[in-house]
Order: C-alpha cells, then sequence, then structure tokens
C-alpha cells in the first residue's frame, strides 16, 4: 500500500520554468499531472503588508518524472495557485527498496506567460 491509496489525488500542472527572462520567471512548458495536494499556508499583515508563508506539498509519482533533480526550481499550479517548488525528497518503501512517492515542497509564486 502506498500514499496513493490512501488520500485523493488532485489534477495539477507541473510548470517547467525558464528562470531571469526580461518578462521574470517564465512558464515554458506545462504538463497535467496527478498528485495528493496538502495546503499548509497562513497569512500574516505586518505594517498593512500581507505576507504568506507555505509549507504546501504534493505527493507525486515517480514515473511522471525523468530526472528528479531538474524539479527545484520549477513550479506547479493547483487548485488556481501558482507554486514554485522549493525542495524534493524521495519516499523510499524500505522493504523493497523501491520509490513509491516524490515530495514537492512548495512556496506561492507568480510566474510569467512570456507576454
Amino acid at each position: 500500500m502506498t500514499v496513493f491509496d490512501v488520500f485523493r489525488e488532485v489534477d495539477y500542472i507541473y510548470l517547467k520554468i525558464k528562470r531571469g527572462q526580461v518578462f521574470g520567471n517564465v512558464i515554458e512548458e506545462e504538463i497535467p499531472l496527478k498528485g495528493i495536494f496538502k495546503r499548509r499556508e497562513n497569512q500574516e499583515t505586518m505594517n498593512n503588508i500581507e505576507l504568506y508563508q507555505s509549507n504546501a506539498t504534493i505527493h507525486a509519482h515517480p514515473e511522471d518524472f525523468n530526472n528528479f533533480n531538474e524539479l527545484v526550481g520549477n513550479g506547479v499550479r493547483v487548485c488556481g495557485q501558482e507554486y514554485e517548488i522549493t525542495n524534493m525528497t524521495v519516499g523510499t518503501n524500505f522493504d523493497t527498496g523501491m520509490t513509491e512517492h516524490i515530495t514537492l515542497t512548495l512556496q506561492r509564486a507568480v510566474f510569467s506567460n512570456g507576454n
């Protein structure tokens, strides 16, 4: 049994990002996928400035990605919000040694379409 057998999966879009362009961080490619999204966010207001703290995660299927090392710095769009992938960990079944899922740690972000 894996995490995908226990929790409900949602649709999300994996965003391949080209960073530091004239228009900001530009979305180069959008790939529709499914995974388990856990939203952990709060909003703080300080001196009339709204700050969003996010520690949201997506448990992704490892077979959806060719190279796990390229995930950090790219993004996802889920539930109408864009997030940057700030960290990635591999979930391994210690009995079988098989990678069962990838956990992507997310921080709110805004990406450009280059227009």
